[in-house]
């Protein structure tokens, strides 16, 4: 989809960014303060300037995105949970006010569109950046690559364990509803 691209290329954009801002501190440091070079730092000033707006605007259009995607989600989703309470049966409608029903449905779909538009944004883009250091890391220097290879197997464990964990109460609650 196009929107997963464009969601995609903006994350990338905004990690490159913030991982190319350090590398103009230490070029400005090395080849401009250290020498002495006021027009050569004026220029790196510049660039810091332009690399952060452009940062700040990827990580702005990313996380507009991400919320208008959620949002269309969430329709989706707050729709088939009511066409679904419409095919209950009558008696399940005799035992629980519809209020609470709808209000139930209603705020499950706030929190996951909360969760969603916030969270989600945070885990993407904290993936892409541990993502672009590994690589780096690969690159640059051979045993600091190692290290992060050696522990890439229990991170993503712990980060899968943590899921797991917190997908356990959603799944538990969902069946007790039913």
């Amino acid at each position: 989809d196009g929107d997963g691209n464009v969601l995609m290329g903006m994350g990338t954009l905004a990690t490159g960014a913030a991982l190319f801002e350090p590398r103009i501190f230490g070029y400005a440091i090395d080849e401009a303060i250290l020498p002495r070079d006021e027009p050569r730092l004026v220029r790196l000033a510049v660039l810091f300037l332009l690399v952060e707006c452009v940062r700040m605007a990827a990580t702005i259009g990313q996380g507009y995105l991400f919320t208008l995607l959620g949002q269309r989600v969430m329709q989706e989703l707050r729709l088939a949970l009511l066409a679904h309470l419409q095919r209950l049966p009558v008696s399940l409608h005799d035992r629980v006010p519809a209020g609470k029903l709808i209000t139930r449905v209603t705020n499950d779909i706030a929190s996951l569109a909360e969760m969603f538009s916030a969270g989600f944004v945070t885990i993407v883009a904290n993936v892409l950046t541990v993502g672009l250091v590994i690589d780096a890391a690969l690159r640059g220097n051979q045993s600091s690559g190692d290290v992060w290879m050696a522990l890439a197997g229990p991170l993503a464990k712990a980060g899968a364990d943590v899921l797991r964990l917190a997908a356990a109460p959603i799944r538990w609650r969902r069946w007790r509803m039913c």
